[in-house]
This record gives structure tokens, C-alpha cells and sequence, in this order.
């Protein structure tokens, strides 16, 4: 397995993340789409890529400079790759792109019904913060986690 920036070959297994996975729980994805792959926003997106050259999972993140954080916008293993951790690679991405750019925090946040991805954030030594109802959805409720980079 290796982690590589998401490039343009890359567009139809994200438009699938966006529009088949994350869409339907936060939304129109299109911009993130776009921001993906052409680095404006979302200027850290990487592809967990197989040794077959398959994506096997994937990471968005967005620098939060004015608050001193890193959120984690994506952080997604394809069916088939988990329990293998791929999960802890992405994350461990996460916190090395932190560190590089100096954040004391990395920030994400979860939908309640993602038991397994909550689960995931609180034993990789997340602390939940807060929770905001209607964040993305009228009818859900975002769980926002941190953690402190040392």
C-alpha cells in the first residue's frame, strides 16, 4: 500500500466517494469534487492505493489556519480493504501533514450513524467535543472530535 495526492485519473472513484458515499449524508458534494481534484481547498487530498493500483481508501483534509487546526473533511476505507489498517495509515497521514505544517490540533467530524468511524477516531485517542444537530442534516446529528498533535 502506498499514500499518493489524488490526481485526475482518480476522478471516477471520486465522484463515487462524493456522490454515492458522502452525498447522501451531508449534502451536494460537487464542489468538494472539484476541490479535490484541483487542489483549491481541499489542498491536501490523498488516495490509499493499492498494490494493483487500486484505491483502496482516501483523505481530505483542510488547513484551519485562523483556528490552528487540521480537520480531517474525508477519511474513508473502501469495502473489501477494511480491518486491514488502512485506516491508522490515513490517519497517521493526517498527522504527519499536522506536524509539517505546525497545527497543535487535528479536528473531524462524525455523523452519529457512523458508529464504526466513531468508534475508529475515540480508540486513535479522540476526544469528543461537542455535538451539533442539523450541522449537515436538518434530521442528524454531527459528533466533532479532536486531538492534539504533539
Amino acid at each position: 500500500m502506498k499514500i499518493r495526492r489524488v490526481c485526475e485519473d482518480d476522478r471516477k472513484v471520486l465522484r463515487v466517494i462524493a456522490f454515492g458515499i458522502l452525498e447522501p449524508l451531508y449534502g451536494d458534494q460537487s464542489k468538494a469534487l472539484h476541490e479535490w481534484i484541483s487542489g483549491e481547498g481541499f489542498k491536501y487530498a490523498f488516495a490509499l492505493v493499492s498494490k494493483n493500483n487500486e484505491v483502496a481508501g482516501f483523505l481530505s483534509l483542510k488547513a484551519n489556519p485562523a483556528n490552528l487546526y487540521l480537520k480531517i473533511s474525508t477519511l474513508l476505507i473502501f469495502d473489501g480493504h477494511k480491518k486491514l489498517g488502512y485506516g491508522k495509515k490515513l490517519l497517521a497521514k493526517a498527522i504527519h501533514v499536522a506536524e509539517e505544517l505546525g497545527f497543535k490540533k487535528i479536528k473531524v467530524t462524525v455523523s452519529d450513524s457512523k458508529q464504526e468511524s466513531l468508534n475508529f477516531f475515540t480508540h486513535a485517542d479522540f476526544i469528543i467535543v461537542d455535538k451539533k444537530l442539523g450541522k449537515y442534516r436538518q434530521d442528524a446529528t454531527e459528533i466533532i472530535l479532536e486531538m492534539e498533535v504533539i
